[in-house]
């Protein structure tokens, strides 16, 4: 067991129906949506993976990648084509990003044809992605649930994770026989315990040195980055840089966002 692997879904029915042998009194088709439910309350940081896609806007539309749980951030190329980036990626500085679009007039701009001076903006509605250009290309990056090689659900390769699956399982099984009188409640409130207690056990994560380093940075600021979003936020973690000076005048200080080892390490 690795705490950064994952691991079908399947492998916490297995533990469910070792704890309980109730296999054959439900169906794939509820374990999977119970399963779902589950996911999608616990929203387990590591149990999504990380997704970047390049797609086409074409006509004021773009169809988005299937499968998306989060939606992390879009940034627009007007007038980029696919061939663009067929034998070599796109320079990552190609694409402006994106803000969600508050003007109720987004998708109309008196520039679009090259949208020179535009700042880009987006809506999403289902499955499609209405930019403020009308042709071009769209980076996105998202987050989506991981599936096994017979298109199960991943999740996290941790106890606490299958537990809690395992036992929310159990209890939904267990509600139903309770209600039909086939056990006592006292089975179903067992379930149900373990269940409340392995789901908050399974949402609870401490953040590693290297991800708490960079939350410091994030807020020990003496001048606050407010326009983070124009460079897709690539430099929010790094920690502000401190250079005092000496001149007739007196002692100041200058401030730079430009990560510390770009200087002579002596200052």
């Amino acid at each position: 067991m690795s705490k950064y692997a994952l691991t079908s879904v399947k492998r916490a029915w297995n533990r469910a129906f070792s704890i309980q042998r109730w296999q054959n009194d439900v169906d794939e088709i509820d374990l999977l949506e119970w399963s779902d439910e589950l996911i999608g309350l616990l929203k387990v940081p590591k149990s999504l993976s990380s997704q970047v896609y390049v797609g086409e806007v074409v006509d004021k539309k773009a169809t988005l990648p299937p499968c998306i749980e989060n939606f992390i951030g879009v940034a627009g190329y007007p007038n980029g084509t696919i061939e663009d980036c067929a034998d070599t990626p796109i320079d990552r500085m190609s694409f402006k990003p994106m803000r969600y679009a508050s003007d109720i007039f987004h998708r109309y701009c008196s520039k679009m044809p090259n949208c020179n001076g535009c700042e880009l903006t987006y809506t999403v509605n289902d499955d499609c992605m209405f930019p403020s250009f009308e042709n071009g290309l769209f980076l996105l990056a998202y987050e989506s649930l991981p599936v096994d090689e017979n298109g199960y659900p991943m999740i996290p390769d941790e106890q606490s994770v299958i537990n809690a699956l395992a036992y929310h399982i159990l209890t939904r099984i267990a509600a139903q026989k309770w209600a039909r009188q086939e056990i006592p409640e006292g089975i179903y409130r067992d379930l149900e315990r373990n269940s409340l207690w392995y789901k908050a056990k399974a949402q609870t994560r401490v953040p590693t040195y290297d991800e708490m380093e960079t939350l410091k940075n994030i807020h020990i600021r003496m001048i606050p980055k407010v326009n983070m979003h124009s460079d897709g936020f690539n430099a929010i973690g790094s920690q502000e840089l401190r250079i005092a000076h000496n001149n007739h005048s007196g002692r100041y200080y200058k401030i730079s966002d430009i990560p510390r080892y770009f200087y002579y390490s002596g200052i």
